[in-house]
């Protein structure tokens, strides 16, 4: 029989805009509140992710399928929402000193690649792993027809960004046309195909077991480093094709080897790993009087924490 649980289903639709835009102060907790805002960016954080976790569950699929969904995700906020992939001058672009650097295509390659690393832990894995948590359990959290509004809501709202939200392509003197844009989609489209077909991989495990504070750790130095390093890289070499492959090694590679190599960890331990991911951002937000957003997701953690099982699956 199917079963629902509206509420988990409810917490998942409104953790990632929390804890990405609120918690970084990208997005001030009144602009949030605004209905037209609320809306827009629940849908595409919340509703894109709620997305991918029931048809991961209604695909029978595991972990492997929700990360390559989640690597696909930046391409729907970012390219098709914002036209961060796009836009010459894209204001993270030019904040990060990424402006004109390894454009290809009409598409800014290395911001796409540093952005969609960022989407896949922050917006989709960590939300994921606090709130599943919370809520246990591997069946649907929403019926069919609220899935397929669901949906519809995402494609509307994600096209209404790009045509109404984001800075027209004149205003920059430039226009991303189709070329472009039917190479995301079909990225994107090839995403969406490798998760579903996606077999079942088992591999050899090394005899390493991590404690709930290694993991941690391990989510705080992963951040900081994510944080510090590639502008070091873009400094020291001024490179686009190193810079790209560093952020593929050592942010991309080098975490998918380590979980498929080491053993899963328990409840307790998926949930540490997201807090150490949060921690510095966490101590940001409260430091700048962001206080609401960091005592919500704080919370959260502490809540996934006392509900996690010592064993679990991811």
């Amino acid at each position: 029989m199917r079963s629902t649980n509206y509420l988990a289903a409810l917490v998942l639709f409104l953790m990632p805009a929390i804890s990405v835009e609120l918690l970084s102060g990208n997005t001030p907790l009144a602009i949030y509140l605004n209905p037209m805002t609320f809306v827009t960016l629940n849908v595409v954080y919340g509703g894109a992710l709620l997305l991918i976790r029931e048809t991961v569950v209604r695909w029978g699929k595991g972990f492997a399928s929700m990360l390559v969904l989640a690597t696909g995700y930046g391409m729907v906020n970012e390219a098709l929402g914002s036209k961060g992939f796009f836009d010459p001058h894209f204001y993270s672009a030019v904040e990060f000193r990424l402006e004109g650097f390894g454009r290809w295509f009409g598409i800014n390659v290395p911001w796409a690649l540093d952005i969609s690393i960022f989407h896949a832990v922050f917006s989709i894995l960590v939300p994921l792993v606090i709130v599943s948590a919370i809520f246990t359990g591997n069946e649907r959290w929403i019926g069919n027809k609220l899935y397929a509004a669901l949906l519809i809501a995402l494609v509307a709202v994600t096209a209404f960004v790009f045509k109404h939200f984001s800075l027209p392509p004149y205003y920059y003197h430039y226009n991303e046309g189709l070329g472009p844009i039917s190479l995301i989609i079909a990225l994107l489209a090839l995403a969406i195909l490798a998760a579903w077909k996606m077999p079942a991989i088992a591999f050899a495990k090394w005899r390493i077991r991590l404690n709930a504070l290694a993991l941690f750790f391990i989510g705080a130095v992963y951040l900081l480093a994510y944080v510090i390093l590639p502008n070091i890289v873009r400094t020291v070499t001024n490179s686009p094709p190193l810079y790209e492959s560093f952020l593929l090694v050592f942010f991309v590679a080098l975490p998918i080897l380590l979980v498929l190599k080491l053993p899963e960890p328990t409840g307790r331990g998926k949930v540490a790993l997201a807090a150490g991911l949060l921690a510095p951002v966490i101590a940001q937000s409260a430091a700048n009087s962001r206080l609401i957003p960091a005592a919500i997701v704080l919370a959260l953690i502490v809540i996934a924490w006392l509900r996690s099982a010592p064993t679990g699956t991811w």
